[in-house]
């Protein structure tokens, strides 16, 4: 998982230097990492956002299933 978080963050970093769109090493890296992990349907939050923290009601809007995650 490292590696391909390595290379997406590679290519979206080569992408912001040249104004230019990800290339499709890019875009085949974050097709994987979404096969994979839900990347593209999963969000995490941590501290006060949390249930039953003080700023739950800032998420709590957004549903969805909250399970625990190690970062």
């Amino acid at each position: 998982m490292r590696r391909l978080v390595a290379a997406a963050n590679t290519a979206h970093r080569r992408r912001d230097a040249t104004g230019g769109a990800a290339g499709s090493d890019g875009r085949r890296t974050e097709r994987r990492l979404d096969d994979l992990f839900g990347t593209g349907r999963t969000l995490a939050v941590y501290g006060t956002l949390a249930p039953g923290r003080p700023n739950q009601d800032v998420a709590a809007p957004l549903g969805g299933e909250w399970t625990d995650g190690v970062i």
